[in-house]
C-alpha cells in the first residue's frame, strides 16, 4: 500500500522586530503520514495547515507544506504559503516553538494519520 508524507513547513524569528535588534531565524516540519492523496486530502491538509498557524506565536509562520511519496519512494511537491502567526499583542496562548503538542482527534474529523502513528487509544503525539 503506498504511504504519502504531508509536511508543513514553519519559520520563526526570535527578538522584537526593530532595527538593531538581535534576531535569529529558525525553522522545523511537522507531518503526517496518509496512504492516499487526492485533491480533496490536499485541500484538507491546507485547511489544516491554516488552523495550525493560528496557535504559532507572532513572527512565526507556515511558509510551506510538501507533499511526498515515502512509500514507494518517490519524488516531493512543495506548495509556498504564507500562513501568519499571532499578529495580536497578546501571545499567552499561542503554540511555542520546540514544545511537544497532544492531539486527540476522532478518526471521521480528519482521515490522516500523524508521523508516529495511530495509538491504540486513538491518542496522536507529536513534537
Amino acid at each position: 500500500m503506498a504511504q504519502y508524507k504531508y509536511s508543513m513547513i514553519f519559520q520563526y524569528l526570535s527578538g522584537s522586530g526593530m532595527p538593531g535588534d538581535f534576531n535569529l531565524k529558525g525553522g522545523w516540519t511537522e507531518s503526517l503520514y496518509d496512504p492516499s492523496i487526492s485533491a480533496s486530502s490536499v485541500r484538507q491538509f491546507r485547511q489544516l495547515a491554516q488552523a495550525r498557524a493560528g496557535l504559532l506565536p507572532k513572527r512565526s509562520y507556515i511558509s510551506g507544506i510538501r507533499i511526498q511519496s515515502v512509500d514507494p519512494s518517490g519524488s516531493a511537491q512543495t506548495f509556498a504559503v504564507n500562513y501568519p502567526g499571532r499578529t495580536g499583542p497578546d501571545d499567552t496562548n499561542a503554540d511555542i516553538p520546540q514544545a511537544a503538542l497532544l492531539l486527540r482527534l476522532r478518526e471521521l474529523a480528519w482521515p490522516m494519520s500523524v508521523a508516529c502513528g495511530w495509538l491504540p487509544s486513538r491518542t496522536l503525539i507529536s513534537s
